[in-house]
């Protein structure tokens, strides 16, 4: 059986909101991902209870500490990032929430379904 040569795809990219956890912001980001603060004074960190995802050898995804970052990757779906993870899976995108819809009209096609 032969077989023709493979189409070649391009991962659509996405725009996600991104916030670093500090002790001033914790609870905030907490009550916004659904999340329990857990743990004592230095050790503070968001806790989301989802099932272990499969392959995964501890829970270290399910926990956010201070200095490292939430990210939302719309209104329901929250993932945590230490700064190393975040920078080896995102790249800033240097504007603003306003300034949002100006850039993906100018992407245009890459945003639709």
């Amino acid at each position: 059986m032969d077989i023709n040569e493979p189409d070649i795809y391009m991962r659509k990219p996405i725009l996600v909101k991104v916030w670093q956890v500090d002790n001033n912001n914790i609870a905030a980001l907490a009550e916004k991902c659904k999340g329990a603060i857990k743990g004592k004074d230095g050790g503070k960190y968001i806790f989301l209870n989802f099932p272990k995802l499969q392959g995964e050898q501890n829970e270290r995804y399910k926990r956010a500490y201070i200095g490292d970052y939430v990210v939302a990757l719309n209104d329901r779906h929250f993932r945590f990032y230490t700064e190393d993870a975040l920078k080896s899976s995102y790249d800033s995108v240097n504007i603003t929430l306003n300034h949002t819809h100006q850039l993906v009209e100018k992407l245009g096609s890459l945003f639709k379904d």
